[in-house]
């Protein structure tokens, strides 16, 4: 899935009361290509809270001109005995 169709997927995602930002990282591997690193904790009205840690990388088209390449979330892992 790609371009319009990732955007059409998500258009009518409903959207969290709060988010918490932590464990913040940012890293430059080369020019024009940031990686973004961080947990995400969401509260919304009805909802189940919601925990991830994310990645977001970001390519550079021109100057501020960025775009979104990837972006991935991976809930906390549960140990079950």
């Amino acid at each position: 899935m790609g371009g319009a169709e990732a955007v059409a997927a998500v258009a009518d995602t409903p959207r969290w009361s709060t988010v918490e930002i932590s464990e913040k990282q940012v890293s430059r591997p080369q020019e024009g290509l940031i990686v973004i690193a961080y947990k995400a904790a969401a509260r919304g009205d009805g909802k189940a809270p919601y925990e991830a840690h994310c990645t977001s990388v970001y390519r550079r088209l021109a100057h501020d001109e960025w775009r979104v390449v990837q972006h991935q979330q991976t809930p906390p892992l549960t140990v079950t005995p």
